[in-house]
């Protein structure tokens, strides 16, 4: 037995193992084929057994470096090398390593800051290596995967943001690597990111913006062949807004061809970077926005960026922080058809539709506006306008601009009471703006003012060319006067009672030459009692309005205007304030030129002559009576003022005059009565001529006696003025031959009829009573006649008391007149 063993391994030793094939296939039926087979399995499986050794305890060597050496290798290096290079402590939980499948698994990934906030971490990081890359010479992952990753960019009071020291720890070969140095080969067939977080503080400002629930998928990403990388990115902005990007990105040529879809995006976070430049509070507001991006590197010079879709900002709302009240609302404004272009600039809108836009200008206290005031950096401003490279217009169009139910606010702080109004309901349309200088913008809007009037807009402009071009009609309708009565009574002096006001305008520029119609319209204007302000015009503003205004209670006056856009001193509304002030100082200089001209009458319808001494109107003057009348009938507002006046001097002789007839009268009547004769009342007795004389000559005789008489003249504009007594003879009357009536011819020489009754003239008393019983009597006569003409009410005329009749006074033999 132990001979036929020792032999078979002898012939196992001798069969070389080349020969080891031909043996195991020896036919069955060869004799030799069992003496050779036994003496060979044994050493066969002790070689095979060996490999199958050594092969198992590689992998077993290979498994247990694998999952657990590397991994506690691998962990501990990131616990020992990261805090160095991140300036952060650092935790990693676990590292997971499968050598089988080529992937590595972290988890529980977190930097932390000095003061213990999380600068950055991970839930897991999954990485997938492909057996592959050892042929491909580029590293190739079939998934690449991060689970909750976050991560915290925080803007620094210092101006410096907190990840600034790790580029500070980058090895220096990294922070100067030139351009042209490529990127490893890498290949990863998918990367993606589920529910991430990053947050963005600006301690500066204050601001906060929250991503999360961020989930991004990548897949094809390749180094090597740049090929269009599908991507998809969804997440939530500060809770609320969500964004969903979709479409294909080019990572290395920096080019992307996406589409994006953003809902209900809070505005709010643009707060504290609005605040450095506007005077102005963001409230509220989401925007929502529906398009294609388009992107697109041009070597190293700016990106090309091109969005095309739909735009969408609703609820929007914002304060003004300097007048703290509303400033500027919107329900709703929507953009369709947007192709918007950056670098080259331009944009293109199909429709604008504008719901809900409410505005309001506010005027502070120091008289500033809110709206001029609401710059609150206007350096910063410029420098934004310069980088964005909008200081120069681009090309724009809009096809249709819509409105509806809007409305804009006015309040002036700086008069009590504050004056407020409001235009409403703001509906209509602009439709062609549009940059193309032949570009012609039609406007059609429409709308109310404070609740009752309406108002309309029409015409055609092209406000974005360089030489605009504007031919608009305005129309408003019936507008109430009382909002602004405040004004009124300050700088007029009198409140606005009741009142509407229509305006019917049309404005042209062409070359830059502004020409305005306006004509104005005021109805059933009424002003209040008059007040003391100090900034009242010196102008009659209730008497303009009463000469304006006719029998209806309409006032149309008509106020154009021309000028040169370009000339620093043409303002529209100072010009027009001008125009009116000029209008108003005409009316009242000469207004009773402006009453005869209403009823066509030349004559000067400020006084009324009289017959001197007699309140007897002088001949023509009834026609200009009545010509007031008409004028008065036209204008019911106007109030007149009648007062009487008096020529001392002419109206003196005249009283005088006829004092001396009704004395006369009443001595004829006596000498009638004592021969026993009937002469009925001294008003309607008429004394003959020859008793006249007679009694002329016998008064004389009894009032001058021997002595002599002037001879009595014509007064003239240099005789006295006044004369309130019987006058004394002077010296030179004294020299003078005397004369007498006939009956005492014996005594005096006759003088003739005229001297002699001048000079009893010149004696008779005209006190000041007589004179204001003449003023009273003319001024009754102007009114009665008025009245009895039917067109002017007694409750218009006022007779003004007379002035007193002394050495100061002048007047002349008629009544005067005045409006009011």
């Amino acid at each position: 037995m132990k001979a036929t063993e020792a032999g078979k391994l002898q012939n196992a030793r001798a069969c070389p193992l080349g020969k080891l094939g031909e043996v195991e296939r020896a036919r069955p039926d060869d004799p030799r084929h069992v003496a050779t087979k036994e003496p060979s399995s044994e050493p066969k499986r002790s070689r095979l057994a060996k490999w199958m050794l050594g092969i198992g305890t590689a992998l077993i060597v290979y498994a247990l470096v694998g999952f657990f050496l590397l991994p506690a290798i691998i962990q501990s290096q990131l616990l020992r090398r990261l805090p160095a290079l991140t300036k952060r402590a650092v935790v990693v939980q676990q590292v997971r390593l499968n050598p089988f499948a080529l992937s590595l698994t972290i988890r529980g990934f977190t930097l932390k800051e000095t003061n213990g906030d999380v600068f950055c971490s991970f839930d897991e990081l999954y990485a997938n290596l492909q057996l592959v890359s050892l042929f491909r010479r580029a590293f190739v992952f079939k998934e690449i995967r991060l689970k909750k990753p976050f991560g915290s960019a925080v803007f620094q009071q210092d101006g410096k943001f907190n990840f600034s020291n790790l580029l500070g720890a980058l090895p220096l070969e990294t922070k100067t690597k030139p351009e042209s140095q490529k990127l490893p080969h890498f290949v990863v067939e998918r990367l993606s990111i589920e529910d991430g977080t990053l947050t963005f503080s600006d301690l500066h400002r204050k601001s906060l913006l929250k991503l999360s629930r961020i989930d991004l998928t990548l897949i094809g990403l390749s180094s090597d062949t740049n090929a269009p990388v599908s991507t998809t990115l969804s997440m939530l902005w500060n809770e609320t807004g969500e964004v969903a990007v979709q479409g294909t990105v080019l990572p290395f040529t920096h080019s992307a061809d996406v589409q994006i879809q953003v809902a209900n995006l809070d505005v709010r976070v643009v707060q504290p970077y609005v605040a450095e430049i506007w005077k102005l509070e963001i409230t509220g507001g989401a925007l929502t926005a529906k398009g294609r991006v388009l992107y697109a590197a041009t070597g190293h010079t700016a990106p090309v960026v091109q969005f095309t879709g739909e735009l969408d900002v609703a609820n929007f709302k914002s304060v003004d922080t300097q007048a703290h009240a509303e400033f500027l609302k919107l329900d709703s404004l929507a953009l369709n058809g947007v192709d918007l272009r950056y670098q080259p600039h331009g944009l293109d809108v199909a429709a604008v539709n504008v719901v809900g836009l409410r505005g309001n200008m506010v005027i502070l206290p120091d008289k500033s506006s809110n709206w001029k005031g609401m710059v609150n950096n206007a350096q910063q401003l410029q420098e934004l306008i310069v980088k964005l490279q909008l200081n120069k217009l681009f090309p724009s169009q809009i096809g249709t601009v819509s409105f509806e139910n809007c409305s804009f606010g006015f309040t002036d702080r700086s008069i009590e009471p504050n004056v407020v109004s409001e235009i409403q309901e703001v509906s209509g349309s602009l439709t062609g703006l549009s940059s193309v200088a032949k570009g012609t913008m039609r406007v059609n809007l429409h709308g109310k003012v404070d609740d009752h009037s309406t108002f309309t807009v029409t015409g055609t402009m092209n406000p974005l060319a360089d030489d605009p071009k504007i031919d608009l009609t305005l129309s408003l309708k019936n507008g109430e006067m009382t909002p602004g009565s405040p004004y009124a009574a300050k700088f007029v002096g009198y409140p606005i009672h009741q009142g509407q006001l229509s305006l019917e305008a049309h404005y042209t520029v062409n070359q830059r030459v502004l020409k305005a119609e306006n004509k104005f319209t005021a109805r059933q204007l009424r002003l209040g009692a008059k007040n003391n302000s100090p900034d009242a015009t010196p102008l009659r503003i209730k008497l303009a309005i009463a000469l304006l205004q006719d029998r209806d209670g309409v006032l149309t006056f008509d106020v154009p205007v021309n000028g040169n856009l370009d000339d620093p001193q043409f303002k529209l509304s100072p010009i027009i304030s001008q125009v009116f002030m000029n209008l108003i100082t005409k009316v009242v200089s000469n207004p009773f030129a402006l009453l005869g001209s209403l009823v066509g009458g030349g004559e000067q319808l400020s006084f009324v002559k009289f017959e001197p001494g007699r309140a007897d109107f002088a001949t023509g003057e009834t026609k200009k009576l009545d010509t007031l009348a008409k004028a008065l009938f036209a204008r019911p507002a106007l109030e007149l003022e009648i007062t009487g006046s008096v020529d001392s001097t002419n109206d003196r002789v005249a009283l005088a005059r006829i004092k001396l007839h009704q004395q006369l009268t009443a001595r004829r009547i006596k000498e009638l009565t004592a021969e026993g004769k009937t002469t009925g009342s001294v008003d309607t007795f008429q004394i003959e001529a020859q008793d006249y004389e007679r009694l002329i000559h016998i008064t004389y005789l009894e009032v001058v006696g021997t002595k002599p008489v002037v001879t009595a003249t014509a007064p003239s504009s240099t005789a006295p003025k006044q004369n309130f007594g019987p006058r004394k003879p002077s010296g030179e009357d004294a020299k003078q031959p005397s004369r007498f009536p006939p009956q005492v011819a014996k005594a005096f020489d006759g003088p003739t009829f005229t001297d002699t009754e001048a000079r009893i003239i010149e004696t008779i008393e005209v006190t000041p009573d007589d004179f204001r019983a003449l003023m009273q009597a003319r001024a009754d006569r102007v009114r009665t006649y008025l009245l009895e003409t039917g067109q002017v009410s007694a409750e218009r005329m006022f007779i003004v008391a007379p002035k007193p009749v002394d050495p100061s006074y002048q007047g002349q033999s008629r009544v005067d007149l005045s409006l009011q």
